[in-house]
């Protein structure tokens, strides 16, 4: 799991060099900011942020639903091992705040 693009294609590329197998599941979102306890909420809040600037790329109603997405994708697969990227910038250091969301 990497939260956004670049991270995610930098995860694959490392993987794919280095022989290790799986997937890389992205999660398109920022979560240094705005509100996450609300999934709709989330979505209205970061187009309010965007406005103006560039158009938010997110069809979702509820910004969570990549999170659901993932879960019952691991909930199929079964994997033996799940591997979660972590950076050092505060989007990626409050991706535990996901565990706290309930379904």
């Amino acid at each position: 799991m990497a939260l956004g693009d670049s991270a995610a294609g930098c995860l694959r590329a490392a993987c794919r060099s280095h022989g290790l197998p799986g997937s890389v599941a992205i999660i398109p979102d920022d979560l240094s900011h705005g509100p996450l306890d609300d999934g709709r909420a989330r979505v209205a809040y970061m187009r309010v942020c965007f406005r103006g600037y560039d158009d938010w790329q997110f069809d979702a109603t509820d910004a969570f639903s990549p999170w659901w997405e993932m879960l019952d994708q691991l909930d199929a697969d079964q994997p033996e091992v799940v591997v979660l990227w972590g950076g050092e910038n505060v989007s990626e250091r409050t991706s535990p705040a996901w565990k706290a969301m309930a379904r």
